[in-house]
């Protein structure tokens, strides 16, 4: 255990393990092609509930052209009027459910990460001490799903599970949770988190 943060309150604990996690990139089975490439950010929020943190999660509306009905971070492309990644995942966690930028404390963001479907997503990590009531805009959002921030960081929580693209297939991982299957990239910018907070805490 980590010595200097164990000895923290959990409030500050829980900020100094995400400002630690920062520092690394998640793992994709594709390797990153900046040729043409379409950017995106994505918003990993750790909502403090009094019940227990949870993990701020959509599942996307089924009239979306791409990945629709799936478990994802609120985020989207980068626009040319974004000043940073981190000004996008904010504006688009705003336009998606409603989450004010100025609700989130910014602790900073994992390094670029790969899709399968060509995009190269930087992740933004946030802490909402005082979550507000969300509004999610039906037009991209079905439903709001909070994962308790135990199982994110749980490593029995995530199982195997074969991406395929084309005619190929990859191995990734998957975490069901209450009906839900959360898979792809956001599985694997959780455990991205999973695995950089359970460094921290040696």
């Amino acid at each position: 255990m980590n010595r200097a943060l164990d000895e923290l309150s959990p409030e500050v604990q829980l900020r100094q393990r995400l400002m630690l996690a920062g520092e690394v990139s998640p793992r994709s089975p594709f390797a990153l092609d900046w040729s043409g490439a379409r950017e995106a950010a994505v918003l990993l929020a750790v909502m403090q509930r009094e019940a227990g943190s949870t993990v701020l999660l959509t599942r996307r509306s089924d009239e979306l052209p791409h990945h629709a009905g799936q478990i994802s971070l609120p985020g989207g492309r980068v626009e040319a009027g974004d000043k940073s990644v981190v000004d996008t995942a904010l504006r688009e966690a705003m336009e998606e459910v409603g989450l004010a930028a100025n609700r989130v404390e910014t602790l900073g963001h994992f390094g670029p990460f790969q899709t399968g479907t060509g995009f190269i997503v930087h992740t933004v990590l946030g802490l909402v001490a005082e979550p507000p009531l969300l509004t999610p805009d039906p037009r991209e959002v079905a439903d709001v799903v909070e994962l308790p921030l135990a199982v994110a960081l749980d490593p029995c929580a995530y199982q195997p599970h074969l991406l395929r693209r084309g005619e190929r297939t990859y191995s990734g991982f998957a975490i069901d949770f209450e009906g839900h299957r959360i898979w792809g990239a956001t599985a694997c910018i959780l455990r991205c988190l999973m695995e950089s907070t359970l460094r921290a805490e040696r």
